[in-house]
């Protein structure tokens, strides 16, 4: 018996643990999310081709508004074809409560929002990504390997950092499955003798 639990040790030891890869842009808040602007976030993520990305979030820190005005925030997932990396922020001359990212990408949110009654106390906004996204998500690294956020803020959202992070597959490495072959033949050769 004291054998079978050293295999039984010895397997469950050399099984990888992948923990989540993180991405934030520069500066992490993206400048407080102002009203007159909109931003693109590229993302170079050419390390997760040929790997599954089995879950994703996008996450704003302590996220709040400053008034008392209906407040919308656009979020796209977009395929990075040009394979932009980094924060880029354009001047928002358009109306309010327009998406700059209108009819590109996938909405993450169909918005995120906050009336003019709702709190203006900070809060962790996550937003988990579902199958749909990501299939897209995976389809789009696939592509490339870049992909981007479309984000544009009608009103100003002050925020403490925005991350995005993805955890993949784990793949056991070749000596991890030999040695996992070998404790399952093992276990089988003691069940038989014991038995």
């Amino acid at each position: 018996m004291t054998k079978l639990l050293f295999i039984l040790c010895l397997l469950v030891s050399s099984m990888a643990i992948a923990a989540p890869t993180v991405f934030q842009p520069v500066p992490k808040d993206m400048y407080d999310l102002d009203h007159y602007r909109y931003y693109t976030w590229g993302i170079d993520m050419t390390a997760f081709q040929g790997t599954a990305i089995t879950s994703a979030e996008l996450s704003f820190d302590n996220i709040y508004n400053y008034n008392d005005a209906d407040n919308r925030l656009y979020i796209h997932l977009l395929d990075n074809n040009a394979a932009v990396k980094g924060l880029v922020a354009k001047v928002d001359s358009a109306e309010p409560f327009a998406d700059a990212f209108a009819g590109q990408g996938v909405l993450v949110v169909n918005p995120y929002w906050k009336d003019a009654n709702g709190p203006k106390t900070k809060e962790n906004l996550v937003f988990t990504f579902d199958s749909g996204l990501l299939a897209t998500l995976n389809q789009y690294v696939t592509n490339n390997g870049y992909i981007a956020f479309g984000i544009d803020p009608d009103c100003h959202f002050y925020n403490d950092g925005v991350s995005f992070s993805v955890n993949t597959a784990v793949v056991p490495a070749p000596g991890a499955i030999l040695l996992g072959s070998l404790g399952v033949a093992i276990v089988g050769f003691l069940r038989k003798r014991i038995g």
